[in-house]
């Protein structure tokens, strides 16, 4: 399989996971609030990529420089810790159709971010930039900005940071323990910072007795799937390919989170959301398949 193919591959099995997310963080948000949602996915993570990644994890560990440690806690606190928290508490009050507009406009940060940083024009960036950032305009213009709009736009802007981060920070070790310490930082970061907003362990209790089986369900998938997993294929795309090609991959999730925003959650989305959508989706095609197919397509005439 050439790069390419995987990185499509992964491109779609990410798009159906982060497409998934949103819809399935509301029902867990919904129910124990953000930050307990936030605990307990996070701790999950943890311990999923433990179980599997323990050898290479337990024999590199502890002969890793602490300036390694340091970069991965770089890393985790934009990616890890405060999108997927900024994320759910902004769930608590916004529709899904709301979040999934602003959260995916991180690739026209990320892109933006690239430009300036790499000090050069690219056309197919540029062309994405205008497309994304015209639906993300048809797509604002159809509500009231509230203090939760803004937060899931932190996180867009959080989100492009550490992708960009994320490609630029050398840490020559195995991946997948990279990975696993990444994860596990973030984890950290949110029980460091939850006792700020909610009282331990009287509120972790209560919250506790308003688990189901959709909220376990909820956990479950955000933990493991919506966390451990998507974040390695996310790490793993930005190695592959680029911080910009990982970002745009994740335009093809809003579709999914619409479709499950209006089958279970009963949102309709306004027409000016659809057609900002269908630009955003564009701007995603633009960077994810023809530049790359040009691309290669150029290099085999070179060769």
């Amino acid at each position: 399989m050439s790069p390419f193919q995987k990185s499509l591959l992964l491109v779609a099995g990410m798009a159906l996971i982060w497409g998934a997310g949103l819809p399935v963080s509301k029902v867990g948000v919904q129910a124990i609030g953000a930050w307990p949602f936030r605990l307990a996915c996070a701790s999950i993570s943890v311990l999923f990529l433990y179980a599997i990644f323990w050898s290479p994890v337990n024999r590199i560990g502890i002969s890793l420089d602490p300036v390694l440690y340091f970069k991965f806690f770089i890393i985790a606190v934009p990616n890890v810790f405060l999108v997927p928290v900024l994320n759910n508490i902004a769930l608590e009050r916004l529709s899904i159709s709301d979040s999934t507009s602003l959260i995916y406009t991180m690739p026209c940060f990320t892109s933006f971010f690239a430009m300036i940083l790499n000090r050069k024009l690219d056309i197919f960036s540029i062309a994405s930039l205008v497309f994304c950032l015209s639906g993300v305009g048809l797509i604002i213009g159809s509500f009231e900005f509230s203090s939760s709009h803004f937060i899931i736009l932190s996180s867009a802007i959080a989100w492009s940071i550490g992708s960009i981060i994320s490609q630029r920070l050398e840490a020559n070790v195995e991946f997948r323990v990279k990975v696993f310490w990444q994860i596990t930082f973030g984890c950290l970061c949110v029980f460091l910072v939850s006792p700020l907003f909610i009282s331990w362990p009287t509120e972790i209790i209560k919250f506790s007795g308003n688990l189901s089986l959709p909220v376990v369900a909820s956990v479950l998938f955000m933990g493991v799937v919506g966390g451990a997993i998507v974040f390695y294929i996310w790490f793993y795309l930005i190695e592959l390919q680029n911080a910009e090609y990982a970002s745009y991959a994740t335009l093809f999730s809003p579709i999914i989170s619409i479709i499950l925003a209006i089958a279970y959650f009963g949102e309709t989305p306004s027409t000016s959301t659809m057609i900002g959508f269908s630009l955003i989706l564009i701007s995603a095609l633009i960077v994810n398949i023809v530049r790359p197919a040009l691309i290669s397509k150029t290099n085999q005439a070179a060769t």
